[in-house]
């Protein structure tokens, strides 16, 4: 199966933007074959990883995050948990 979107978009988007990037990745992955959609999830890992963790306000329902690393990895954990639970040691 072709991705519509492609590689090159998925790349760039999250480049340049992905505290923007990350919430909707995490909701319209399935719209993206499975290896591309996992090489997404590790890039976006990668980079929280890498980058240094800034505070932040943020919550989901009752989950209350003060790191902003956490908080990304949370918004994607329903992607990798099943296909790739090793990438979520950073």
């Amino acid at each position: 199966m072709q991705s519509r979107y492609g590689a090159e978009v998925v790349i760039f988007a999250i480049l340049t933007r992905v505290v923007n990037f990350v919430r909707p990745f995490g909701g319209f992955w399935k719209l993206f074959p499975a290896e591309e959609a996992l090489a997404v999830a590790r890039m976006i890992v990668a980079r929280a990883a890498e980058e240094p963790d800034a505070g932040t306000s943020a919550r989901v329902n009752e989950i209350q995050f003060s790191s902003s690393r956490q908080n990304t990895l949370f918004m994607i954990l329903h992607v990798l948990r099943p296909r790739d639970p090793h990438s979520l040691n950073c």
